[in-house]
C-alpha cells in the first residue's frame, strides 16, 4: 500500500502544483527558519515565483533582514530544497 505521502506528492506532480506547495513550505516553515527573536518581529505572508514575502514591524528590521538574506535563503534551501525560493522581499507593515 502506498503511503499518504507519496499519494499526495505524486498528485500535486500531476496537477502541478508541487513546485507552488514547496514554496508555501517556505511560508509555513518561517519560524523555524530563522528562529524566535526574528519571528517575533516578521511573518512570511506569501510565496510566488521563487520570491518569500515578509512583512517585518519596522524599517529597522527590513534593514537587518535584508543584510541577512543570504543566510536566511541558505537555511530556506536546507530546509525545503535548492531553487524553491531565491528571493526574499521584505516590507514595513503592522504585524498581527
Amino acid at each position: 500500500m502506498e503511503s499518504l505521502d507519496n499519494l499526495l506528492e505524486k498528485t500535486l506532480k500531476k496537477l502541478r502544483l508541487e513546485k507552488p506547495a514547496r514554496e508555501w513550505k517556505a511560508v509555513h516553515l518561517w519560524e523555524k527558519i530563522v528562529g524566535g527573536k526574528i519571528a517575533r518581529f516578521s511573518k512570511a505572508v506569501r510565496a510566488e515565483n521563487k520570491i518569500l514575502y515578509v512583512s517585518v514591524s519596522s524599517s529597522s528590521w527590513c534593514s537587518e533582514l535584508d543584510f541577512q538574506k543570504p543566510k536566511i535563503l541558505k537555511k530556506i534551501a536546507e530546509e525545503i530544497g535548492e531553487n524553491i525560493i531565491t528571493d526574499i522581499r521584505f516590507f514595513s507593515s503592522v504585524l498581527e
